[in-house]
């Protein structure tokens, strides 16, 4: 199956339907086609994102438990 790229194109053929780590509600567009090196993108990426949520979520919860 042809890869659909993550960040670039690709040209891989070695493709598979693939669940990316993100929360669509359509959960359709949860999916790409992607080869094993734009898998690994795509959850290196992914993971980048939700590191970045989670400190600032913390960052929030810290300020406002902190404000007196």
């Amino acid at each position: 199956m042809q890869c659909e790229g993550f960040s670039h194109e690709c040209d891989s053929q070695d493709a598979i339907k693939y669940r990316m780590r993100t929360a669509y509600v359509d959960d359709e567009r949860n999916y790409m086609i992607l080869c094993p090196y734009c898998q690994k993108e795509s959850d290196d990426y992914w993971q980048e994102q939700w590191d970045g949520l989670d400190r600032d979520i913390m960052a929030g919860i810290r300020d406002s438990c902190f404000r007196y």
